[in-house]
């Protein structure tokens, strides 16, 4: 009689033990599954992002060429100059007494 009491509680301790471990590895898939969401979504975000970057590249690579310049520079009134005028260095007007 006392095996058998013996026994049936050793019985009850594993099934609780079984069942603690059956929830606790319900709970580790659930944080694994959300945690894949979650790094599913940061890579997507991460390869958009990439791509924007490149766009915008390119877009600077367009606006700062020369011939965008010189085009912007005629819109806005800018003219070309064929002759350079260089100025040279003129002897002063006085001179400072010492």
């Amino acid at each position: 009689m006392f095996k058998m009491k013996k026994t049936t509680r050793i019985f009850k301790i594993l099934i609780l033990i079984l069942i603690i471990l059956g929830i606790f590895q319900i709970f580790v898939s659930n944080q694994l599954a959300t945690a894949g969401e979650r790094l599913s979504k940061t890579d997507e975000e991460i390869k958009a992002l990439e791509e924007e970057n490149e766009f915008l590249k390119k877009e600077i690579a367009t606006c700062s060429s020369l011939a965008t310049i010189a085009k912007k520079a005629e819109e806005a009134g800018f003219l070309r100059v064929e002759n350079f005028l260089y100025l040279t260095e003129e002897p002063f007007a006085f001179k400072a007494s010492p």
